[in-house]
C-alpha cells in the first residue's frame, strides 16, 4: 500500500463504515457522523472521504466479478483470472465425473 499522507481521515472513513449495504457513503451521512462525534472536517476532509468511500465501494462491487483480474500487479497467480477458470474447469470435470 502507498503512504498515506492523512491517516487520520482513513481511520474517520472505518468509523463511518466504508461501505455499508455495498453503497458509498453520502453527504449526509458524513455530516451526521460530524454531528454526533463533533469531529468537524473542512470541505478538503469530506470530500477525500467521500471519495475513499466510493472507490471502495466500486472495487467492493468488482470484487464480486469472478472473472475479474486482480487490481495490483503483484498479486500471487492464484488471483489472477486464469486460475480462477482452471478452478471452475475442475470442479465441472469432477461433477462430471460424479467426485
Amino acid at each position: 500500500m502507498p503512504e498515506c499522507a492523512a491517516p487520520y481521515l482513513l481511520d474517520y472513513l472505518f468509523e463511518l463504515g466504508i461501505c455499508p449495504g455495498g453503497e458509498s457513503l453520502t453527504h449526509g451521512e458524513i455530516k451526521s457522523w460530524q454531528d454526533n462525534t463533533g469531529i468537524e472536517l473542512d470541505a478538503f476532509e469530506a470530500r477525500t472521504i467521500k471519495r475513499l468511500s466510493t472507490a471502495y465501494a466500486e472495487e467492493h462491487a468488482k470484487a464480486n466479478d469472478t472473472e475479474a483480474e486482480t487490481a495490483w500487479t503483484e498479486a500471487p497467480g492464484y488471483m489472477r483470472s486464469g486460475y480462477i477458470k482452471s478452478m471452475k474447469l475442475k470442479e465441472s470435470i469432477r461433477k462430471a465425473a460424479g467426485l
